[in-house]
């Protein structure tokens, strides 16, 4: 089975030393990739800077930004050489367009450092990105889903509110390309317990769990399957 796992977050640079970024830490890819490397797959980790590692024999790739992301799983998908594509990766829905400080115009720079000497006002303007996840099965080159890898996606929630839940998870689907969603909500979450539902489509919840163990189970199932 050859897999591909994206893990860890984007960062968005302001400057050099400053980013747009959020918590993931790629823990659960990471021992996604361990479970699936010890039941013998061959397995790709496309990870965020300072997202957690697989300690089993993966090809790790290191990514910055939502381009660079992009970017190499474009390269990694063209050759169609994968089985299922597992998209953890807590991907930017924005990107730094400009910046405006005290009302002058300047780019957001990967280096150097802005100076806040003198500064009363700094602006951050923000521009949409599309969704990678709908344009996997492109990258791959095979749209139809008899010929093209497996594809899951999460979805991570934060709110008390089951409608809100599920029209997440809803959306994610109604977008396309995506044949898993596993949601689960930060909520739910605790030092002992995790609580991961797999779905099949919008209102058909197939699998739950509660530990990374099992979810790794469950997938590698779905896609051995």
């Amino acid at each position: 089975m050859r897999v591909l796992i994206t893990s860890g977050a984007t960062r968005e640079p302001i400057d050099g030393v400053r980013f747009i970024s959020n918590i993931s830490s790629g823990a659960t890819g990471a021992a996604i990739a361990d479970a699936f490397v010890a039941r013998g797959a061959k397995l790709v980790y496309l990870h965020g800077i300072a997202a957690q590692r697989p300690s089993q024999n993966a090809r790790c790739i290191e990514y910055s930004d939502f381009a660079e992301l992009d970017d190499k799983l474009r390269s990694c998908l063209q050759p169609g050489h994968f089985d299922a594509v597992i998209h953890l990766a807590a991907v930017s829905d924005f990107s730094i367009a400009d910046i405006e400080i005290d009302g002058r115009s300047v780019a957001a720079s990967p280096s150097g450092k802005l100076s806040s000497a003198g500064v009363d006002q700094m602006r951050i303007r923000l521009t949409r990105n599309f969704k990678i996840l709908q344009r996997l099965a492109g990258y791959a080159g095979r749209s139809e889903a008899s010929t093209r890898p497996l594809i899951v996606g999460f979805k991570l929630t934060n709110t008390d509110d089951a409608d809100t839940r599920s029209a997440a998870v809803t959306r994610l689907f109604a977008g396309g390309g995506v044949d898993y969603v596993v949601h689960n909500d930060l909520g739910e979450r605790s030092s002992h317990r995790l609580c991961y539902r797999v779905y099949a489509d919008a209102n058909t919840c197939v699998h739950s769990c509660t530990t990374t163990t099992e979810l790794a189970a469950q997938l590698f199932g779905l896609i051995d399957r």
